[in-house]
């Protein structure tokens, strides 16, 4: 089975590591970022997750930024990515994003462990 590894980009360090911790009480392995896209990418080649969760919240422009370079990425593409914190009007950010699996917060272990299940 894959080990349990889950990077979130998240523009707000302190909700992001509130989530994370939930993550990790469940077993994740977690590292976030929270400060930009650039310093996101370099993290997840350097450590390859299993799943990346992107939170729309506070800089969704910004995240759809980091959603397009691992999706362009050769090495990258094919890490499951999860959109978190979506409202309706973010919505449409999110075309030609391939792959989405959009969830709420309050299931992402649940999904996360579901998707992990699947992919083993």
């Amino acid at each position: 089975m894959p080990e349990k590894k889950v990077f979130i980009i998240m523009w707000d360090a302190e909700t992001a590591q509130t989530h994370a911790e939930a993550l990790e009480a469940a077993g994740w392995q977690v590292a976030v970022e929270s400060g930009d896209v650039e310093s996101a990418i370099s993290r997840i080649k350097a450590d390859l997750p299993f799943h990346v969760v992107i939170s729309l919240a506070n800089d969704p422009a910004k995240s759809i930024l980091a959603a397009r370079a691992i999706r362009a990425d050769n090495v990258l593409g094919e890490i499951r990515v999860f959109y978190v914190d979506i409202g309706s009007a973010k919505q449409d950010l999110l075309d030609n994003v391939r792959a989405a699996y959009m969830v709420n917060w309050g299931i992402m272990v649940e999904e996360l462990e579901s998707s992990l299940r699947r992919a083993s």
